[in-house]
């Protein structure tokens, strides 16, 4: 029952939400046009990727099919759909940064609202496709174990779309700032600079369809790590489902907290009441796995505040790096290295006691269940994160064409925190399902 009410309020949420930006405005003539620059640039990455990527799946997808025709189906279905979730979050951000910046006008609210109804759609839309294609392959084959190359072929895609992404836009970030700053002493994201276009790029293949892939991928191949445990128990199958269907529903109902005119509180507080919405419905219908579930929902939240304050300018972490920078280039990054470094024992931390907690609550299956509940928030957390790169795009465009452009850089700030939480999170949940 709760798997059918999780694919219609989505179903409902992307048609409204299409609606509701359908009837946004884009700004400027010149707003587009850079706009418009960024999504042929993006497309044109992905579709180069794109060639390779499906030589080789294609590939090993025969070479698969020689051992195991049921195996070839699931890995090819598993790198089809990882393609989809990378183009459509990749789509929606496209889309969305020049509605951000205009929206940027009128208050930065009404910017963030945009920016991060945006992402939720695109994060809605890899988890009810997820959640779909396992529930068809596990009534096709009958076999959780099968499932696995859904798994496999996932991880893949990801491997090559979140490095090859991830190097490109760091690539095109440093060549745009040695180009324009250094060289000519322009200022960042000038017009003047056709580096630029490639930095914004960057944030949209690396960042996006990235991360949409790398977080599909830990959130289906944790589902079917479960049901696989489950199968062999003798227990549930749909334990995951129901718990993923769940944090569809949650992550949903963050929509009210991002009204919210603080965008800080926003923000986390999406991710916090999405977690303690999931907890509540999870007593009521999974009552017998609620500890590992509390455990992987702390354990998330915990890790999204940690990494917020180690990255917000609210905070003496970053404030002291800025403080640090006055005094030159190798302060800087001494600084910068070293809160690095410190930030990262947080995480470790929580998810050791996480591992840990749940081991000693259900053994070998908490830590399979922790891992499906961390990530079944995992709608707020992409959200977020693809907000992070939207706003960047807004900022960007908002300097290009002269507009906007405080509202936008107080956005893009936040929006950099977010990005780092979107990267931490993942790091986070895929050690839980690497390990189940």
């Amino acid at each position: 029952m709760i798997i059918s009410i999780a694919f219609v309020v989505s179903i409902l949420f992307l048609v409204v939400f299409n609606f509701w930006i359908s009837k946004k405005s884009s700004g400027s003539k010149a707003m587009k046009d850079f706009s418009l620059k960024i999504r042929e640039g993006s497309k044109a990455f992905l579709r180069e990727e794109y060639k390779i990527l499906f030589v080789l799946i294609l590939v090993l997808t025969l070479v698969i099919l020689y051992f195991s025709s049921a195996f070839a189906i699931t890995f090819f279905s598993g790198a089809f759909f990882s393609l989809i979730a990378g183009r459509v979050g990749m789509n929606a951000a496209t889309k969305a940064n020049v509605f951000t910046t205009e929206a940027c006008k009128k208050s930065v609210n009404s910017g963030l609202k945009i920016a991060y109804l945006s992402g939720l759609k695109a994060s809605i839309f890899a988890m009810v496709l997820g959640l779909f294609a396992i529930i068809v392959l596990q009534s096709v084959f009958g076999d959780p174990k099968i499932l696995y190359g859904f798994a496999f072929g996932a991880s893949l895609v990801a491997l090559f779309m979140r490095v090859g992404g991830g190097i490109f836009t760091k690539s095109a970030d440093l060549s745009a700032d040695l180009t324009g700053k250094i060289e000519k002493g322009l200022p960042e994201d000038s017009p003047k600079n056709p580096a630029v276009i490639a930095d914004l790029v960057g944030d949209n293949v690396g960042d996006v369809a990235g991360m949409s892939s790398d977080l599909f991928e830990s959130y289906v191949a944790s589902i079917i790590a479960t049901m696989v445990m489950l199968f062999a128990l003798g227990l549930d199958l749909n334990v995951p489902l129901i718990l993923v269907s769940i944090g569809i529903i949650s992550c949903l109902v963050s929509i009210l907290v991002v009204q919210h005119k603080n965008s800080n509180v926003a923000i986390l507080g999406s991710l916090l009441v999405s977690g303690v919405f999931i907890l509540g419905l999870s007593y009521l219908l999974l009552f017998s796995y609620i500890l590992p579930i509390l455990y992987g929902l702390v354990g998330g939240i915990l890790i999204g505040f940690s990494v917020f304050y180690f990255t917000s300018s609210k905070f003496s972490p970053t404030r002291n790096i800025a403080k640090a920078a006055e005094s030159g280039a190798a302060l800087n990054v001494l600084a910068g290295l070293s809160n690095g470094l410190l930030s990262t024992v947080i995480p470790i931390i929580v998810i050791s006691l996480v591992m840990v907690l749940s081991y000693s609550s259900l053994e070998l299956l908490g830590i399979a269940i922790s891992a499906v509940s961390m990530l079944s928030i995992m709608g707020v957390v992409l959200a977020s994160t693809i907000f992070g790169s939207i706003t960047d795009n807004a900022s960007g465009i908002a300097e290009l064409s002269k507009k906007s452009k405080v509202n936008c850089s107080k956005l893009d700030s936040l929006g950099n925190t977010t990005a780092a939480i979107g990267k931490g999170f993942t790091i986070s949940s895929a050690a839980l399902t690497v390990l189940t």
